[in-house]
């Protein structure tokens, strides 16, 4: 709170510097939050904003009341309109100071006249003072104007930011201020607002609005990018007014809300409030809207438009589609296209990362002896699996660079191959009486085989070269079962 005081103190020691040359009769009034009005009259005083804190108060906060006479309009002084441009304003000041110029007019009043008439001009030749009278409706604000469009010349001075002058005010006006309520909405808006040269947003050309969808593609088009047709209710530009919201035929006139200047001004104190005019939104004029549009320059139809699905998207990916949206509003640019994808899944892969992942069957000698299956990838290409002797139900073989391959990475995931072991469900009996045989050769196994049945013409069979053709003979034999 003391800082806000010492804050507080800086803005009025210079509203005080920088105004007493200019009021002809002003009070200062310290206003405490227990109740109390200390009031000290300009004319009595050679520096009346300071030397008001008092140590029984430290919660004080000030504001200054002009009694100046009503100043007079500087457009009316030189009898140009509001919406007068400066080459307007210049010829007309050179024709009324050849009227009035004491050199030439001898009238008792002309050089008073023809100061009020210099004065006048000054103010509006120069954009910044200008546009400080427009908002505020003050001559004397408009001389203080400087280089930020602000009546302290460039700020709050002393290193004073807006922010910092904003601050002290919501000490005192905000919620938790002893006034209560929100400074802002108790003064219809920023009371900064054209402090440092901000203007109202003019009513223009405004971009489109973005445009959400989601699309649904299958695992294979998200492998290798695809395109697809959509149909969307876009807003187009309007064909009666191509774009601009006005009636066909018909110009604008200026706001009289406004005059022409596209705000709202009120004064309270030394406070500025502005605000866009919501009559014209700001733009200083009035149009008859079209018929077609309501005004706002699109209209809303069926289009089927083409987008381009990248390669490598998964679920959840959103592709920001630039200037796919809605059309722009008076002409302005469309927005964009934001495009959610979700990927259906496959009968035959999966995907986990830049991998992906299948089965493919084997037989019991392919598991055994070894061999190759050929298999199609998700993209359709053929490729050959090479099976090693012994593999084992669910053995994974790993097809490098047979993967996902995003659009922003060099190299794409691999394909992994679970191998599927499939046991013949019936065999004949030839089959039979080798795997019968085979159990009798087996010596790592555990538990028991069903009794073998009695078969004498393979019961001589002892010697190595017998036991490498019983193998051969059971991968022969498995195979045409197969």
């Amino acid at each position: 709170m003391k800082k806000s005081i010492k804050l507080a103190h800086s803005i009025i020691r210079q509203t005080a510097t920088r105004s007493s040359s200019t009021l002809t009769n002003s009070s200062v009034h310290l206003i405490c939050p227990s109740g109390f009005i200390f009031n000290r009259n300009s004319s009595s005083e050679s520096n009346p904003f300071f030397n008001f804190i008092t140590p029984s108060c430290s919660t004080c906060y000030f504001h200054t009341t002009s009694f100046q006479a009503k100043e007079k309009d500087p457009y009316k002084i030189l009898g140009v309109p509001k919406t007068a441009t400066k080459e307007e304003i210049k010829k007309k000041f050179k024709e009324m100071a050849k009227k009035f110029h004491p050199d030439i007019n001898k009238a008792p009043d002309a050089k008073e006249k023809f100061a009020e008439l210099n004065g006048a001009y000054q103010i509006l030749v120069d954009d910044e003072k200008r546009k400080m009278y427009d908002m505020t409706g003050s001559t004397e604000q408009a001389d203080f104007a400087g280089a930020d469009g602000g009546p302290f010349g460039g700020g709050f001075g002393g290193g004073m930011s807006r922010e910092q002058a904003e601050e002290i005010f919501n000490q005192f006006f905000g919620r938790g201020g002893p006034f209560g309520g929100d400074f802002s909405s108790a003064f219809g808006g920023d009371p900064f607002g054209g402090m440092g040269g901000r203007g109202a947003a003019p009513r223009g050309p405004r971009q489109g609005a973005d445009v959400r969808k989601s699309i649904r593609i299958s695992l294979k088009e998200a492998v290798t990018g695809t395109k697809k047709e959509l149909r969307i209710n876009k807003a187009v530009e309007c064909t009666s007014c191509g774009a601009t919201g006005v009636k066909a035929g018909t110009k604008p006139k200026t706001c009289t809300h406004c005059n022409g200047t596209g705000t709202m001004t009120m004064q309270q104190g030394f406070f500025i409030m502005r605000s866009t005019c919501e009559a014209c939104g700001g733009s200083g004029k009035l149009h008859e809207d079209c018929p077609s549009c309501k005004g706002e320059g699109y209209t809303s139809e069926m289009k089927t438009v083409e987008v381009t699905i990248p390669s490598g998207v998964d679920t959840g990916t959103t592709l920001r589609l630039p200037g796919r949206g809605a059309a722009g509003q008076r002409g302005g640019p469309p927005g964009d296209m934001f495009l959610e994808v979700f990927v259906e899944p496959d009968r035959n892969f999966t995907r986990k990362g830049d991998d992906l992942e299948t089965k493919t069957n084997i037989s019991l000698s392919q598991a055994v002896l070894g061999g190759s299956v050929d298999i199609n990838t998700i993209t359709d290409e053929k490729v050959t699996v090479h099976i090693p002797s012994g593999s084992q139900h669910g053995d994974r073989v790993v097809l490098k660079g047979k993967g996902v391959k995003p659009k922003n990475k060099f190299s794409a995931g691999n394909l992994n191959v679970y191998l599927n072991i499939q046991i013949p469900r019936n065999l004949t009996g030839e089959q039979r009486e080798l795997f019968e045989q085979f159990a009798q050769l087996e010596t790592d196994r555990t538990g028991k085989v069903n009794a073998p049945t009695d078969h004498s013409s393979s019961s001589d069979q002892s010697d190595q070269g017998e036991k490498k053709g019983f193998f051969e003979n059971l991968k022969s034999k498995l195979n045409k079962k197969e």
